[in-house]
């Protein structure tokens, strides 16, 4: 095996030992105490379930809230744009009576 080639797995193996990490320091996995393998596996397993779904339901939020802000950002468009308009009524109904342009 040369040097690119382990620097390669050694790159690839990060990320995953990462995650073997985050697992026993967050979600207790270096703390499964049961008495089959079968059983290990099961709660290592569901463990790393737990850890994906809860990427998966941070990626959705945030797609949700992205949305949200731009139906909000529309909406606060929508609303200036109509407080322009109204404002514009009330210049121009203004000006029809020079008198009241004088005193104020």
């Amino acid at each position: 095996m040369n040097r690119c080639q382990r620097q390669r797995d050694y790159r690839e193996r990060i990320p995953i030992e990462g995650k073997f990490s985050q697992g026993k320091n967050a979600y207790n996995l270096n703390h499964i105490r049961v008495h089959t393998s079968k059983t290990s596996e099961f709660w290592i397993s569901s463990i790393f379930l737990v850890m994906n779904l809860l990427v998966l339901f941070r990626l959705l939020f945030a797609r949700i809230l992205i949305h949200i802000a731009r139906y909000v950002t529309a909406l606060l468009h929508v609303q200036l744009h109509w407080l322009d308009t109204i404002i514009a009524r009330q210049a121009d109904k203004l000006k029809q009576f020079p008198l009241l342009e004088r005193t104020f």
